[in-house]
């Protein structure tokens, strides 16, 4: 096992080549990698991304499906080019986002998923019977790594079951995910159903005592947090 502190470090481009691999393949990886380096396997360089690539590009592309209240996402297999996450398709297939998942198990699925779709791509590339696809840049979109305000959920501006997800999503994050409610933020610990409907004004308060339940109206319907 080798630590790489720098890539471009010309002791790193020298360990590589001594290895003469056919191909260099990665996960997730957030760094660009040098010319020196990519031109270094005879069969390119891969890498797995959990997206469905040219759609969020970047770190942490699961957030974002989450974010955006994306109904599915995917994992796209792409050659590596000195950009970020911009080289040629190699494989892509998606993975509906069901209600209530977590970003735990969502990354679970991208990975077993991943995993399938590189041993392919690998075993094609190969045989050269892999077929490339350049990406369409003019549909692509990049998010960097999530800040504090991307844990502010505008409610005004969400449908229930855009938000519930969002927080199901995310809350494993342990981050302070607040909703924004008529200019206010409220910080909450997280979320326990939704509804297509708008609750009623009388049905509002849930456990008003202990104050530990309450709906809060969408753009359409209604979530139930703590």
């Amino acid at each position: 096992m080798w630590k790489v502190r720098q890539l471009s470090n010309s002791e790193t481009i020298k360990v590589f080549t001594v290895y003469q691999a056919d191909m260099i393949c990665v996960a997730c990886f957030s760094k660009r990698i040098p010319r020196d380096i990519l031109d270094i396997p005879r069969l390119g360089c891969l890498n797995v991304h959990p997206s469905l690539l040219p759609a969020n590009r970047g770190p942490e592309p699961l957030f974002w499906a989450f974010r955006d209240g994306s109904g599915r996402t995917g994992v796209t297999i792409h050659v590596m080019d000195e950009g970020l996450d911009s080289g040629a398709i190699v494989a892509q297939e998606a993975i509906e986002i069901p209600d209530g998942i977590n970003y735990s198990e969502l990354e679970k699925l991208s990975a077993v998923l991943g995993g399938k779709l590189l041993a392919q791509s690998v075993w094609d590339m190969f045989n050269g019977v892999a077929v490339p696809v350049s990406q369409d840049d003019t549909k692509s979109s990049y998010h960097a790594f999530p800040c504090d305000e991307d844990f502010v959920v505008p409610v005004a501006d969400w449908n229930a079951r855009h938000v519930y997800n969002f927080i199901c999503g995310v809350s494993s994050w342990e981050m302070p995910i607040h909703l924004l409610i008529s200019a206010k933020t409220i910080r909450i610990k997280k979320v326990i159903s939704y509804s297509h409907k708008t609750i009623d004004h009388h049905d509002m308060i849930v456990n008003k005592q202990q104050d530990k339940a309450f709906w809060v109206k969408c753009k359409q319907g209604s979530v139930l947090v703590e």
